[in-house]
């Protein structure tokens, strides 16, 4: 999807941050057959501050998943403001209203196109989004919030 995207006139580097998980050769040397390899950037595990930078300085979320029950990473993208592209098989996703973060069909082409969509947004339009996903994280996901829940069901 991110060949298929920098094809299509994207201007932009992926970083892939995460623990090794042996996949690594595998998408070092995919991404050297698909003529993306200096635009890969495998930066291993972020933690604390280093993990905060990290989303703070990008320019985009996107979370592919084969399956996610949840989505803490998307979630601390949203948290950080950042716009984020994921597919309906991350569990937030499917639990979100529409406006908070762009859900793309499962396939190459559509997870490029949602990536394109977003990157050539109207920046208002972006803003907005993000800032509807921050505040979400906050009122639904805050310890206050969680206190608030756990409060209420015990009532």
């Amino acid at each position: 999807a991110f060949a298929l995207a920098r094809q299509r006139g994207l201007d932009a580097d992926l970083v892939l941050a995460g623990p090794p998980d042996g996949a690594e050769g595998d998408v070092t040397q995919l991404a050297h057959v698909l003529g993306v390899a200096g635009d890969v950037h495998l930066v291993g595990p972020l933690y604390g501050e280093e993990k905060i930078a990290a989303l703070a300085g990008c320019a985009m979320f996107v979370h592919r998943p084969n399956y996610e029950g949840f989505g803490m990473t998307v979630i601390e993208a949203m948290a950080s403001s950042r716009p984020v592209v994921t597919t309906n098989a991350c569990g937030v996703a499917r639990e979100l209203a529409q406006g908070m973060l762009d859900v793309s069909e499962d396939t190459d082409t559509a997870f490029a196109e949602a990536i394109l969509h977003r990157h050539s947004a109207d920046l208002a339009d972006t803003e907005a989004m993000t800032t509807r996903g921050r505040i979400w994280v906050q009122q639904n996901l805050s310890w206050d919030a969680v206190a608030r829940e756990a409060r209420a069901l015990y009532r």
